[in-house]
């Protein structure tokens, strides 16, 4: 699956069915492969404050 990040977003949060969560950052995304789950994508701005810019369903498979 080819992940469509929106622009900004620097992290990524993802939560999976039996409500374990992991944050890494886009760049690092080969890491939640074979993990599905939710993606929270996240912009972390100074002081490390979050906005989340959406979300998307994330089957586990991960293509670069």
């Amino acid at each position: 699956m080819k992940l469509e990040k929106p622009r900004g977003a620097t992290h990524a949060r993802i939560i999976t069915s039996n409500k374990k969560k992991a944050v890494v950052e886009v760049k690092e995304l080969d890491c939640l492969s074979g993990v599905a789950g939710w993606i929270t994508w996240l912009k972390v701005g100074p002081h490390k404050r979050t906005q989340e810019l959406g979300k998307t369903n994330f089957d586990g498979n991960y293509e670069s």
